[in-house]
């Protein structure tokens, strides 16, 4: 056994050159950077082919040729597979999105009909009835506004008589001699004491639907009607 054997332990490999190295220190053309092999090149006749020489190029150029084709198709594989990936992200991001405007839509409508029911709720409480005929008073309310505002612009704004007393005077004799000779005319006529007026109401219409005589009113709505006091 040598000296240099003797002083190396038996689990460590005692390495006599440099480990090798598959790339040669100087410009490399891109196209053969990817397919350098990493373990030592042979040529047919089993010589070590030098990274970085005129053989060595030589057969980078070759093997260049040789796997072109195959690494094209790899690429465009890699591609497709990469536009694949990321259009499933997009449609599954997409799908997430659109569940949660479902959920949010969902969750504001429940919202508005909480909101609604109370609202309805209160104005039954405000015109002293129930949920089902709060709708009906308010109709009742705006109609009765809206008549007394018209009879009171109509009595506010009727038109007055503007004729001076010579004028009214005038025509109250001319009517007056209209009536003498209506009479002079007609002897057997006897002038009326008073008119009769139809005072007759014809039934309420509300919105095409006539209201009964004698409307029947629920128990739910008769409870909360109920005025003890008056």
């Amino acid at each position: 056994m040598d000296t240099a054997s003797a002083s190396v332990p038996n689990n460590d490999i005692l390495h006599m050159v440099a480990p090798y190295n598959p790339i040669p220190d100087m410009f490399i053309p891109i196209k053969y950077r990817d397919i350098i092999p990493p373990d030592p090149i042979y040529d047919n006749f089993g010589s070590f082919i030098i990274p970085g020489s005129r053989e060595w190029f030589t057969y980078m150029y070759q093997l260049d040729l040789n796997t072109r084709d195959e690494r094209l198709e790899k690429a465009d594989d890699a591609k497709f597979a990469a536009r694949i990936a990321e259009l499933n992200a997009a449609s599954e991001a997409t799908k997430l999105h659109n569940k949660q405007l479902q959920e949010e839509y969902s969750q504001e409508m429940q919202t508005l009909r909480i909101q609604k029911d109370a609202r309805v709720q209160n104005l039954a409480i405000y015109h002293n009835t129930s949920t089902k005929h709060v709708k009906y008073r308010q109709r009742q309310a705006s109609d009765l506004t809206e008549w007394n505002k018209t009879y009171h612009m109509v009595m506010t704004n009727s038109q007055r008589p503007t004729l001076s007393k010579y004028q009214k005077k005038k025509k109250k004799k001319l009517l007056q001699l209209k009536i003498d000779s209506f009479f002079i005319n007609y002897p057997n006529v006897s002038a009326p004491l008073q008119l009769k007026h139809d005072t007759k109401c014809s039934p309420f219409d509300y919105k095409d639907n006539i209201l009964p005589t004698d409307p029947y009113t629920s128990d739910d709505t008769k409870e909360i009607e109920t005025h003890p006091l008056k």
